[in-house]
Parts: structure tokens; sequence; C-alpha cells
């Protein structure tokens, strides 16, 4: 498999339970749900837990077979085959799982990062490790791969660990009462408060995402929709309209009212540059395009160095500054403003996946001689698209294929509008795999 073909496979997580039964099996069933979900799971487990799996809980490991991206990571956990690894000798567990597992991580990782050309699996990408294992961080970030922390109990435990500090402080631990004594075992409260308190994240606002579709209705429409999936996601958007555009939601939709149940979300507008009066669709969208790129780009300009600076104190806010940008496929202006801010960008076509790799296949068209149409015979196969020769016909291709002149300017700046997405960090495509397959895998080998 070769880099390009890597590349296209799904994300690869690896996650990493503390080796005790109340820690693997809550740990397994999110492995299992990332299956689900199409993510590749590597599992890392002690070869002591790994054989107690093997032997207990045969139809979970027959059910994670049925993934093909999930597999079975397993390492020494530094103890005895005798050891029992419970009761009173849990805290040597701790302790030699936590000197033996450290370089055996890193070197696991390490090796794996070799693994992502031509192995048919990406390196991974995120590790989920348990609460107890904070060295995992430590290693997280050598390599540069990011941690999440999974802790397996209840949010109310992890409260009552996280303030032992504060007991202490406060004479309420260890205990004063004699009857008391020897029912607490400071030795693992104080390893288990350590834990705690070095992962412990200070809380901070969400992503903040600005969402700029091109003024037509369909556009608006479709990344509206967008939008609130990244609001029911959790993160803050800001959609960006124009005037007209903000005046036509308030009159004929609801949109406000519903979004009223994401306080993260909020409308900013600006002006598309044509008077009042102009009706804003019909013969007139070639002018509304031109008008609008050169309008809105230092508008936008404006606006991103303002929210900079509105929220550069995102605690005191409650906001990030805006970490993404997802702009309309027709509004590649909005790539060279993010470009100069350092902003990421992602361009959302609307239309199908077929629709853009069409238009994305425009210049091989003309290169081939199949633009301009030679005659008036619409049914003509085109057969300068790969993966749709053989039914693609001229009627099908978009109407401002018909030109008699492919250097007209009209003609020119659809292309370049489509050409210029390869220069965004993705593309966003209104389309499923199921339909589209053959057109989303040949766009993405050349975005």
């Amino acid at each position: 498999m070769d880099d390009q073909e890597t590349e296209l496979l799904p994300p690869r997580v690896l996650i990493f339970p503390y080796p005790a039964q109340g820690h693997v099996n809550p740990m397994l069933k999110l492995a299992e749900l990332l299956c689900h979900a199409g993510l590749h799971v590597t599992f890392l487990v002690t070869h002591f837990t790994h054989r107690r799996l093997l032997r207990n809980s045969t139809a979970l490991i027959s059910r994670l077979t049925l993934y093909s991206g999930f597999r079975f990571e397993a390492i020494p956990d530094g103890l005895p085959e005798d050891d029992p690894r419970s009761g009173d000798r849990v805290m040597e567990l701790f302790h030699s799982f936590r000197a033996t597992a450290k370089p055996l991580l890193r070197e696991l990782l390490g090796s794996d990062g070799g693994k992502d050309s031509g192995s048919g699996r990406k390196r991974a990408s995120c590790i989920i490790a348990d609460g107890l294992l904070s060295f995992a961080i430590d290693v997280g970030e050598e390599v540069g791969i990011p941690v999440i922390i999974f802790r397996t109990t209840s949010a109310c435990s992890f409260w009552a660990f996280f303030c032992g500090p504060k007991l202490i402080e406060a004479g309420e631990i260890p205990f004063q009462d004699p009857k008391e004594k020897g029912s607490l075992s400071l030795s693992s409260l104080s390893l288990s408060l350590m834990e705690e308190h070095q992962v412990v994240i200070p809380p901070s606002p969400p992503p903040h995402v600005l969402i700029f579709p091109f003024p037509a209705q369909s556009h608006v429409n479709s990344m509206l929709k967008l939008a609130e999936l990244l609001c029911h996601a959790g993160l803050h958007v800001t959609f960006l309209v124009t005037h007209f555009t903000h005046c036509r939601l308030l009159r004929h939709s609801n949109v406000h009212s519903h979004f009223t149940r994401y306080p993260g979300f909020r409308f900013e507008t600006i002006s598309d540059g044509l008077p009042e009066d102009d009706p804003h669709s019909g013969e007139n969208i070639v002018d509304l395009l031109k008008s609008f790129g050169l309008i809105a780009k230092p508008l936008l300009t404006e606006l991103l160095i303002s929210d900079r600076e509105k929220n550069a104190d995102s605690a005191a806010t409650g906001r990030k500054k805006i970490t993404c940008i997802v702009a309309d496929g027709l509004s590649s202006f909005t790539i060279d403003v993010a470009e100069e801010i350092g902003i990421p960008v992602f361009c959302f076509r609307t239309a199908s996946a077929c629709n853009f790799w069409a238009y994305f296949c425009v210049p091989k068209l003309i290169e081939n001689g199949e633009l301009p149409f030679k005659g008036k015979n619409l049914d003509v196969l085109v057969t300068s698209i790969p993966g749709m020769d053989g039914f693609l016909r001229r009627r099908d291709l978009p109407s401002f294929c018909r030109v008699g002149d492919v250097t007209h300017p009209d003609f020119q700046l659809f292309v370049n509008e489509t050409l210029k997405s390869s220069r965004a960090q993705g593309v966003v495509v209104g389309s499923i795999d199921r339909a589209d397959g053959t057109s989303i895998d040949r766009s993405s080998v050349l975005i």
C-alpha cells in the first residue's frame, strides 16, 4: 500500500487501560464504539490481562474480531508469573507497571511511527490512556501524539480524589479516630492524588469555527446544517452572511429561534457590494460572484483581526479566537485571508463529490479537446473525467461548460474558484461514500 492509499485510511487510536478488570472492561466497550464508528484501534494490555481475556471473555473477543481495524498489543507488567496481582498486593502492581510500561510504551510508539507507509495501517494519531497512567502523557508529549485521559469511575469519584489535598490541608486526612486507623492506605491515596493532579486540564472554551457561505439559498441552507452539527458537538460557531441574506433568513425562516438552543452560535453580517434593489439571483449571479469577492475580502480580514483582539483572553470572554474557517467553495479569496492571518481553512462544496470532480477536471476537458463542444449533440459521452467515463454526457456537465469561448472571464472564474480549493487544508462535500466513492477517492488524492 503506497503513501496516498495509506493516507485515505481512517485514524488509529491507541487505547491503554490500567491492568485491572474494572479498568479494562469499560475501555474495551469504548474500543468497540470507536471501531463501530470506522476508526482503527490498537488495544494495549499486559500479557497477564490478555491471557485472562482470551480465557474468560470469548464472546467479546470474537465480536471484536469482526472489526478489521482492531488489534491487541501486549507488554509485560514487571511482576512474576505467579503473582496474584490483587488484594493486598495491588500496590506492587501499581509500582511495577509504572516502572515497566513507560519505556515499553515509548518503544511501541517509536516503532509504530514507522508503520505508516506500506503497512496498511496509519500510525497512532491519538492515545486514550487510563487515568491511573499519567506517564502516558509524558510519552505522548515526547512523540508528539495527543493524549486523552479516561476515568473509568464516576465524576464524583474523580472529584473526591481531586479534593484530596484539600482534605489533608483541612486536617481531615489522616483520620483522627483511632478506630479508623488502618482503614485507609495513605500510600495508595498519595499515588492516586498524584495521578489526579498530573492529568487534570484546566477548563477552556471549545474551538471556535467561522462558517462563511456564498450568498445563495442552497449554499446558506447546507452550511446552516453543518453549523448545527458543529454546535451539537459542543463547538462555538460564528455564521457570517451578507445583510441581504440575513434579512431573508429573518423574514422567511425560524433560524434565529431555532439556534437559540445553542449558546455558542451567533450571526455576523457584512455587505455583498450590490445595491439594495438588486435581485441577487438569476442572470446576475456572476455579477454577485465578482462583487462579493472584491467587497468581502477586506471585510473578512477586518472581522478576523477584530475577533482576535476581542477574544484574546478567552477565559474572560468565554469564547476562543476563531480557530478554523469553513468557507464556501465559491469564495476562494477566503483561503488568501486565512493564509495571511494564519488560520486553517476548509472549503465546503455544497454540491456532490461527482459535481466537484467534474468542475475540477474542466482543464483536462479543454486539453483533450472536449471543450468547447463541437456540434450541438448534448448526448455525446465525456471521456476525460476519470471514474465517470462511459456514462457522463455533455448535458450532465455544469451549464457554464456550454460556452463557445473557454477563455471568457466568466468561464475562467468558475474554473479557477474550483482549482483554488486544493490550497485549503481540506474539502467538505455534500455527499456520501456509497454514492460518490470513486469521485471522493480521486479528488482526495489531488487535494
